[in-house]
């Protein structure tokens, strides 16, 4: 019976040892580091909160845009990044925010059925600028009209220089 009373006493005095363990890490988890003496002529500085890149701010005005349109958010990727970056250098960074907003509400058929990639509004910066500046709208319609009054003027034109060589008769 001895051995038995002796062998709880040891398992006693281990488990008062781990409880003295235990406290004294939670202890030291507990006590805050301590900082280095700061001088108090020497401001503490805080981080440099950074202005977003024009590139940056141009993307996610085309994402808004696209997901008011889409209802979700186009992937963000170094190649949309970089087609931005590109925009910003062939058009300015002022009229590539607005660009970007007129393109993907465009609702030009190629563009839709395509969903507005980033990519056709950069092929098509050119195009969508002067439209978007001269307040032009082409449809297949309007492009099919233009190109029946050019004909039929080309055609007068014919008749006419006939007229003028051969005479009126």
């Amino acid at each position: 019976m001895g051995s038995e009373f002796d062998l709880v006493k040891q398992l006693y005095s281990e488990v008062q040892d781990l409880k003295a363990r235990v406290a004294e890490l939670e202890s030291k988890k507990r006590k805050p580091r301590k900082k280095a003496p700061t001088d108090d002529k020497t401001e503490t500085k805080t981080p440099a909160v950074k202005e977003p890149t024009p590139t940056w701010k141009l993307f996610v005005a085309y994402c808004d845009e696209y997901e008011s349109r889409y209802g979700v958010r186009p992937p963000r990727s170094s190649l949309a990044m970089g087609q931005c970056k590109n925009l910003i250098a062939r058009v300015g960074f002022a009229d590539a925010m607005d660009l970007v907003c007129f393109y993907v509400r465009q609702n030009d058929s190629y563009y839709v059925q395509k969903l507005h990639p980033f990519s056709l509004c950069l092929k098509n910066a050119e195009s969508l600028f002067s439209r978007m500046k001269t307040g032009i709208k082409f449809t297949q319609q309007a492009s099919r009209k233009v190109e029946l009054v050019d004909s039929n003027l080309r055609v007068s034109a014919r008749f006419v220089e006939n007229k003028l060589a051969h005479g009126s008769s």
